[in-house]
């Protein structure tokens, strides 16, 4: 059973996402996508994702997927965020 989902859930996924990248590819569009999914202006990180993908020609469903994932983390990072500007 789990190797049946494996084999007709996951993988199609995981092949969608790494489609066609090499690992350097695939680093660059996560380390892009975090970067600017912790933006703390909510709302704007996916105009700021689809932009530097398409500039970079990143993976468009990975650098979202990245993005969505880390929403968590870019609410967790607005108090520090307004912490530091009030300190500057």
């Amino acid at each position: 059973m789990i190797e049946f989902l494996r084999r007709r859930l996951v993988r199609p996924v995981v092949e969608q996402l790494t489609q066609g990248l090499s690992p350097d590819a695939i680093a660059l569009t996560i380390a892009v996508g975090l970067a600017i999914a912790v933006i703390p202006v909510v709302g704007t990180t996916t105009i700021l994702c689809t932009t530097a993908a398409i500039v970079l020609r990143l993976n468009q469903p990975l650098i979202q997927a990245i993005n969505y994932l880390s929403f968590p983390l870019q609410l967790a990072f607005i108090l520090p965020y307004l912490k530091l500007g009030r300190l500057l």
